[in-house]
């Protein structure tokens, strides 16, 4: 996930130059489908090292454009934006933590 993380750091800088030349339904429409193939490939890859990681990369990178709340300017006022932007942000904490500290427990105890 370095590698991955690596990456998205130059697809997080242009991420806005590519919402204004494309849109942004079309944007997000094109990382959810790289996001899905990228998600198909580790199984069928897998004791493909470089391809592996390659697949990691592309889902890394996928996800950073969708991260940076881009329906925001369409559906919120601007004085709302910031406390907007702050709650998506923690849906997002919470639910990485509903999904590591629940269903991975759940799914732990029913393996015992």
């Amino acid at each position: 996930m370095t590698y991955a993380t690596l990456f998205s750091i130059p697809v997080l800088l242009f991420a806005g130059i590519i919402y204004d030349l494309f849109g942004r339904n079309v944007t997000v429409s094109l990382m959810f489908a790289i996001g899905a193939l990228a998600t198909i490939m580790p199984p069928l890859v897998a004791p493909n090292v470089p391809l592996y990681v390659c697949a990691k990369i592309v889902f890394g990178s996928s996800i950073v454009p969708l991260m940076m709340n881009p329906f925001i300017n369409d559906y919120v006022k601007v004085q709302f934006r910031g406390k907007a932007m702050g709650l998506q942000s923690f849906g997002m904490v919470v639910g990485n933590l509903v999904s590591v500290a629940g269903v991975f427990t759940l799914t732990k105890s029913m393996a015992d």
